[in-house]
């Protein structure tokens, strides 16, 4: 434990013509052979990971990172004229990834795992296609290989109530309101009458996927997952016998997740 560096800090984003800079916690291992990046959700900071940090004090053998997205937390808001989407943010985690994460890690074998929740788990799917030889495993926190449209209007629905408290909760008040319009998913994506089908960006991966969802989430109910099993047969389910969106990172589900990801473990259903 004493040889764990544990630190905050903010990376100058290369891709930016405004000089953005991009918060980050870490413990850093930088010859560890396995580098975990978490990924937040929607209105979420990487805040929302401490429990990861907290349960991961005591293990000194890997590297642990999580962000804030643009306009959340520490991390810079865009300039007028720049509009919040997933693009920005997948360009954003890229060149933290390529500038900053992988660039830093001696370990030039090491493998990468991402923990995604909710938007954050379809980023890391979106990510997987441009780091697929790197990515050893992907966590997919209530969010399957689909996204319906009918779950997509609740969301919007339930940001609209909890707006205020949002607007508290180190997030941008843009932020709350270009995420609800339609440009604000900007990435290519397989349309059907249902919803948002992200299977193909998975078909040629040969890492790991775990899904980890409630049983009646408003994002990944057992439907969605049953899915997401069909379309990558080699995909591990979790699920918690719960209500709500995403799943809570308790101590037993962290704990679930080192035993299962760090050690590399096959996961049961």
């Amino acid at each position: 434990m004493s040889k764990l560096n544990f630190k905050n800090g903010t990376f100058l984003l290369k891709n930016d013509p405004h000089h953005r800079k991009l918060a980050y916690t870490e413990i850093c291992n930088f010859e560890a052979e396995d580098i975990f990046l978490c990924l937040p959700g929607l209105l979420e900071t990487r805040d929302s990971f401490a429990p990861f940090f907290e349960s991961n004090l005591r293990n000194s053998n890997i590297r642990l990172l999580s962000i804030d997205y643009c306009g959340r937390g520490d991390s810079d808001s865009l300039h007028m004229g720049t509009n919040y989407s997933l693009s920005r943010y997948l360009n954003d985690i890229e060149d933290f990834l390529k500038n900053y994460v992988l660039e830093k890690h001696t370990n030039k074998d090491a493998r990468l795992h991402l923990i995604g929740t909710s938007m954050g788990g379809v980023l890391a799917v979106y990510l997987i296609e441009k780091f697929n030889h790197k990515i050893f495993s992907v966590l997919l926190n209530d969010i399957g290989l689909k996204i319906e449209w009918a779950a997509l209007s609740k969301l919007n629905k339930s940001i609209d109530s909890l707006a205020i408290e949002i607007a508290t909760a180190k997030i941008h008040s843009r932020v709350i309101a270009e995420i609800k319009s339609p440009s604000h998913f900007d990435l290519p994506y397989q349309f059907d009458l249902i919803g948002i089908n992200l299977s193909d960006l998975v078909k040629s991966y040969e890492g790991r996927i775990v899904l980890l969802h409630n049983t009646s989430s408003l994002m990944c109910p057992s439907e969605i997952a049953e899915f997401s099993q069909r379309k990558f047969k080699n995909l591990e389910i979790k699920t918690i016998e719960s209500e709500g969106h995403p799943v809570a990172w308790s101590p037993q589900i962290t704990e679930w997740v080192w035993s299962n990801l760090v050690l590399h473990k096959t996961v049961t259903h």
